[in-house]
């Protein structure tokens, strides 16, 4: 079964993450969703490299490669997919963080499949957008909509309330977003880049939602007590 074959089928489902695993159980904890033995090639080959430049390379031979990032490399699979490839351990933890149950949701790019330790993982593509475009779809302006973010993240306790706040907490985008992003524990950094959005279907939806607190203390931390130490 190939890749768009076998992915044609799992979007139609939204709100479900699909695992590819050797095996077709699933853990008892983790609940809706639906486990796939994963019988494409290339997916396979990708989730048993060893390498995580092996893995970069490969998608390289098949995919158009779309650019990297602090964490992982982006590949676009077809008019409708992309594929996320992990280039290093904070990768890895994002893929997981992304591919949460509780990270599907109505404002993010949802995962539609990825590999159960981290090493890829697929959504859809989404269009570029500008802080203009990002405030015709929403209704909100972006540097208003990170102000208001920030201090709501921030349980409020910022003295400098932004202007407008009440009427911003109200914004359907605004809602989905601060209660994903207190569902994941998100840190404020990347979502106040108007990078980490994008337009599918005329809507604005985040794109990356891995940057979580708890994969800042056990994997970036460490990085950034080092470089103020040296």
């Amino acid at each position: 079964m190939s890749i768009l074959a076998l992915l044609k089928k799992s979007v139609q489902f939204e709100k479900l993450a699909t695992f590819f695993r050797e095996c077709s159980e699933c853990e008892s904890e983790v609940s809706n969703i639906e486990v796939v033995k994963n019988r494409d090639p290339l997916l396979k080959q990708l989730s048993d490299l060893k390498s995580y430049d092996e893995r970069v390379d490969l998608a390289k031979e098949h995919f158009e490669h779309l650019g990297t990032g602090s964490s992982r490399s982006i590949f676009r699979i077809s008019e409708e997919l992309i594929l996320k490839v992990a280039i290093n351990d904070k990768g890895l933890a994002q893929v997981i963080t992304e591919a949460r149950p509780e990270a599907q949701c109505a404002c993010s790019n949802n995962i539609i499949a990825f590999d159960p330790n981290g090493r890829w993982s697929i959504s859809r593509f989404t269009n570029n957008i500008t802080e203009k475009d990002f405030k015709k779809l929403t209704g909100m302006g972006f540097k208003a909509f990170s102000s208001a973010l920030y201090y709501k993240l921030n349980n409020e306790t910022d003295d400098r309330k932004p202007k407008d706040y009440e009427e911003i907490e109200q914004n359907t985008f605004f809602k989905c977003m601060s209660e994903l992003a207190f569902k994941l524990d998100l840190l404020s950094g990347d979502l106040s880049k108007v990078s980490s959005y994008g337009e599918m279907n005329g809507k604005v939806l985040v794109r990356d939602t891995g940057f979580s607190k708890e994969v800042w203390r056990k994997l970036y931390k460490k990085d950034t007590s080092s470089s103020s130490a040296s």
